[in-house]
């Protein structure tokens, strides 16, 4: 089946919501080998995401996602554009601290720096800040500074089957 979808991308077809979503599970199950990984995120990547493989996508993660228990009714995740090479500044994490400062409950998700000079997580350890490695720990941070700064990898364990190829991409 995963054959089928990458050849229609490969094809500059676009994909239903639901296609997108089973070909993403397909993909951070690692059941493919990695060059197929490659060329569909390059192949997609080519023809441009539409808002239904975006959708599929972001269900796909939601599902698999670690949940943070939060005990607040507004909670706002801002994450940012990381690896988009576009040589961007980071704005997105000083923009959490921004908003927490204005009172509105923030999670914000980051990594590593990929294609710029600086990720939330390299801000967050240059500021000593604590990343919670569990849900029960983020979601204490959260209570008690309307602040928390999640480590994408910890929070999505699924994506680490594709990351290498991801960053290897570009």
């Amino acid at each position: 089946m995963f054959a089928q979808t990458l050849s229609k991308v490969i094809e500059r077809k676009n994909l239903e919501s639901a296609e997108m979503e089973e070909a993403m599970e397909t993909l951070v199950e690692g059941s493919v080998p990695a060059v197929q990984t490659a060329a569909f995120l390059t192949a997609l990547r080519a023809k441009g995401e539409t808002k239904e493989e975006i959708g599929g996508a972001v269900r796909l993660l939601l599902r698999k996602a670690r949940r943070v228990p939060a005990r607040r009714e507004l909670l706002m995740d801002n994450c940012g554009t990381g690896g988009d090479c576009g040589g961007t500044f980071n704005i997105s994490t000083a923009a959490a601290f921004v908003a927490a400062g204005g009172g509105i409950p923030m999670a914000k998700h980051g990594n590593r720096a990929v294609s710029s000079k600086c990720g939330a997580a390299d801000v967050a350890e240059a500021l000593g800040a604590e990343m919670p490695d569990t849900p029960e720990r983020a979601a204490s941070c959260l209570d008690a500074a309307g602040l928390v700064l999640l480590f994408a990898p910890h929070f999505h364990p699924i994506l680490r089957n594709v990351a290498e190829i991801r960053k290897s991409l570009g």
